[in-house]
């Protein structure tokens, strides 16, 4: 990312992102007490190469030892899509003749037939629907490809 020094700076300086030298400094300017022993646990795992906590793959570990160090203020939202194509219980895409398109499937929040408002306006309910959509494509488009 070219702009991101320009764009933790940005954050900087509107306050939703904190930056310290060390990870003392960084748990004391945001009140994050447990800070430094929670690195220090997943540091010890990503050493000895295996998450004892949650069991992630250890190709995935790395450790956390240099600064600076920033915490950023996120905001959890998932977009969706009101409308979406029109699929059938297979989520197959629909024509405008409600027909079968063969070998087009639509999943997640693209897909206008599973669900709407209200689940979409809750941040994160549309998860399920992306996992649950993907999973019946993907055995329906399986089937299509050996036909």
């Amino acid at each position: 990312m070219k702009s991101l020094d320009s764009d933790l700076e940005e954050g900087i300086h509107e306050g939703w992102i904190v930056k310290a030298d060390t990870l003392e400094e960084l748990a004391k300017k945001t009140g994050f007490d447990h800070l430094t022993g929670t690195v220090a646990s997943y540091n010890s795992y990503c050493e000895k190469g295996e998450d004892e906590q949650f069991g992630a793959n250890p190709w995935y570990l790395s450790s956390v030892k240099q600064g600076p160090f920033y915490a950023i203020e996120c905001e959890v939202s998932v977009w969706s899509t009101f409308g979406g194509v029109k699929t059938d219980d297979e989520c197959r895409a629909l024509g405008e003749d409600d027909q079968v398109i063969p070998g087009m499937y639509v999943v997640g929040t693209d897909n206008g037939s599973m669900m709407y408002s209200p689940y979409y306006d809750i941040p994160g309910f549309c998860c399920g629907s992306c996992i649950g959509s993907g999973v019946i494509a993907g055995h329906g488009a399986i089937a299509y490809a050996k036909a």
